[in-house]
């Protein structure tokens, strides 16, 4: 073999020779420490926005892609029902006070009416009480012959009236009385009816709010189904935002290389649309379980297992 030959050719393997080293140095005084993969994506979690009631779309307010800030206006429905719905919860609510209003009116005069009552079993009492008075004097006088048969027919009947009408007056007494139970049971009645009249009220206010459907986060319009003048029902998909901010990383490594991760240590990502401008991370948290078994039909391989 020429001397020359031999030389190029000492000269390429120690140049190899160079290389591996450098290779195998690198590896391990740092590479081995390390482990990488290109089995990453970004990763958010993205938000779908569904109406809460069924109505018509009166008017969708983004398109797609669309950058939007957390509370802002993103589709209206058509308010008219939900107009009308806040109306009549409260004429409904307006009706019942002024029921319960009447009934407190009547409960404030039944006071004065018992007090009537009373007087007039107390009058009816005294007459009752002069009655007898004249008819017992009468029959004593009768049989010396004072009196008349006539007489004492005659005051014999007026005590027979004059009972009858404290019997009435008494049952008239109770009968006020017991008006006044029935009536603070109407007015309890009536402050049940308002405390609901008042929570359709609330109800049918929250929905007239919910008829505008706002941004629960900030973020991009994706996937947008809403159309104008569609018909969805309750909890109908109308869009989703992709948040722009809080988002991560998901890298997919081996098994054999995750046997050193812990979280908190320090990362570097280096973006396909970026690959000059790697960006400094740290590791959040390591997944339970491999991705695989969180999927709709997680693989079970037969061979080897055992309970």
């Amino acid at each position: 073999m020429p001397a020359q030959l031999k030389r190029r050719l000492f000269s390429f393997l120690l140049i190899v020779l160079l290389v591996a080293a450098g290779f195998f140095a690198h590896w391990f005084f740092k590479g081995r420490f390390y482990e990488s993969t290109d089995n990453a994506y970004v990763q958010g979690e993205i938000t779908r926005v569904s109406s809460q009631l069924g109505a018509r779309i009166d008017q969708v307010l983004v398109q797609d892609n669309q950058h939007v800030e957390k509370g802002q206006l993103l589709i209206k429905l058509e308010g008219d029902d939900f107009h009308l719905a806040v109306d009549r919860a409260n004429a409904t609510l307006a009706t019942r006070q002024a029921e319960r209003l009447q009934a407190q009116s009547k409960l404030t005069q039944q006071a004065s009416l018992i007090a009537a009552s009373d007087a007039q079993v107390a009058s009816s009492q005294a007459s009752l009480g002069r009655s007898q008075i004249d008819l017992s004097r009468a029959q004593t006088l009768r049989k010396p012959g004072y009196v008349s048969e006539e007489r004492v027919t005659t005051l014999s009947a007026d005590n027979h009236i004059a009972r009858s009408q404290v019997t009435k007056a008494q049952a008239d007494a109770q009968s006020q009385r017991q008006q006044v139970n029935s009536l603070s049971a109407e007015i309890k009645r009536l402050d049940a009816m308002i405390a609901n009249a008042k929570t359709d009220l609330a109800q049918a206010e929250l929905n007239l709010t919910r008829s505008d459907i706002h941004a629960p986060i900030s973020g991009l319009i994706g996937q947008r189904a809403a159309r104008n003048g569609q018909y969805i029902q309750a909890g109908a998909y109308l869009l989703s935002i992709v948040p722009d901010q809080d988002i991560w990383i998901q890298a997919n490594f081996k098994e054999t290389q995750i046997g050193h991760m812990q979280p908190g240590q320090q990362a570097e990502l280096t973006f396909d649309a970026y690959s000059d401008t790697p960006i400094e991370a740290r590791v959040d948290s390591l997944f339970a379980a491999s991705g695989a078994q969180f999927s709709l039909l997680p693989p079970d391989n037969a061979t080897g297992n055992f309970t």
